[in-house]
């Protein structure tokens, strides 16, 4: 086994423990938490960031879930006075600046909104937590030029250009084609007319699915047409029929008097719904690659909340139970196929894109990160000709 497996196995196995503990301050037992780990590291999300070689991510990772765990159950208990939690809090703020500064500054500044907004009544929190975060920056600042520079001319590289990276990285967000041209051209081209909305009604119907982590059942356009019809209409109403058992259920989890020690849904929520609405303002403002970024970064507080309330509950709807049963089973399936899906040079192929993940395993294959290579290969050229390519990623950089 390659070094670079063992390395990223050895922190998903970090990331189940974590969302495991994590889980248990939501009021679920140890073995519920090692199931939703599980579901997670296991299913589609996981493996996406596996698949993506994101190194950087996976390491951050559990550092990521304790901070804001650690943080919203401090929001939580503002009564307690335990300074250990804090120093946890600066421990972890400070190692995940160092492997990934910029989505440690967007995960953390979720933190620092929601605690602003509550400042009146945690102020003592707001002060324990600020005081953290300034100790991990000064940390951090000890090796300024790969974390705070990192991060500024991350900012400032986004802030020139808006790479189409998304167009490749997070195509599954766009069911198992990507967005049609048709819509593309009518977007641009400003027409709106019935075509436009039967286009625009299908590529919805497969960025659910997407959303879900189920891409893969989206139909592709060499299926018969009535054939991709029912599939997109059995995977949504699956999809929107689980939505609604969840909604009752996170209801009911809300309503529920949370015991002292844990962290309060509301919290959990309220968190949630900030980076939500960062997303949303990235997406309103044309910034889609840092829009898909900040989501792959909120995925494992959203499958904890929407798990968690599932299995808090004493009573459940058994049609909601089903729903949930086949998706859990969905998402372990993908565990268990991995390794036959690693053995196989470009993974399984279905009539779908390869599995595991939603990229094309050819154009993982086919790039070279030696920027060495390049420049010893054209030092001596007086021009170097670049043919037209279709990959938003070489393109930019091209």
């Amino acid at each position: 086994m390659e070094l670079a497996y063992v390395y990223n196995i050895f922190f998903l196995l970090q990331v189940v423990l974590l969302v495991a503990w994590s889980s248990r301050l939501l009021g679920v037992n140890f073995k519920t938490g090692l199931l939703i780990g599980l579901i997670f590291c296991g299913g589609f999300w996981g493996q996406i960031i596996f698949d993506m070689n994101a190194w950087s991510h996976l390491a951050a990772l559990p550092l990521w879930i304790l901070f804001v765990s650690l943080s919203l159950k401090q929001l939580s208990n503002p009564k307690d006075n335990t300074l250990t939690p804090f120093f946890l809090i600066s421990c972890s703020v400070a190692g995940s600046l160092y492997l990934y500064p910029e989505a440690t500054i967007v995960l953390g500044a979720g933190i620092g909104i929601l605690t602003l907004i509550q400042i009146r009544n945690r102020f003592r929190i707001f002060q324990k937590l600020a005081v953290a975060g300034l100790l991990a920056v000064c940390v951090a600042i000890l090796d300024y030029k790969n974390t705070l520079l990192f991060l500024v001319n991350q900012l400032r590289h986004h802030l020139q250009l808006q790479p189409g990276w998304h167009q490749y990285y997070f195509s599954f967000l766009f069911g198992n084609d990507g967005i049609p041209e048709a819509l593309k051209t009518s977007i641009q081209n400003r027409v709106f007319d019935l075509n436009f909305f039967q286009v625009l009604l299908g590529e919805l119907l497969d960025v659910i699915p997407g959303i879900m982590g189920l891409f893969f059942l989206t139909p592709s356009t060499d299926m018969q047409s009535w054939n991709a019809l029912l599939l997109r209409l059995l995977v949504n109403l699956f999809i929107i029929g689980l939505w609604i058992f969840f909604a009752k259920e996170l209801l009911r989890w809300i309503r529920e008097k949370c015991d002292s020690g844990l962290i309060i849904p509301s919290q959990w929520l309220g968190y949630i719904t900030i980076q939500l609405g960062v997303i949303g303002i990235l997406v309103f403002t044309n910034n889609i690659w840092a829009a898909t970024k900040g989501w792959l970064y909120l995925i494992p507080f959203l499958m904890l909340l929407f798990l968690v309330p599932f299995f808090s509950g004493n009573k459940q709807n058994i049609v909601g139970k089903i729903l949930l049963t086949i998706f859990i089973i969905s998402q372990l399936t993908f565990a268990g196929i991995r390794p036959f899906a690693a053995s196989v040079e470009g993974g399984i192929h279905y009539r779908f894109k390869p599995y595991p993940g939603s990229l094309p395993q050819a154009e993982k294959d086919h790039y070279s990160w030696s920027i060495e290579t390049v420049i010893k290969l054209t030092q001596d050229c007086k021009l170097v000709l670049i043919p037209q390519i279709s990959n938003p990623f070489y393109e930019h950089f091209l």
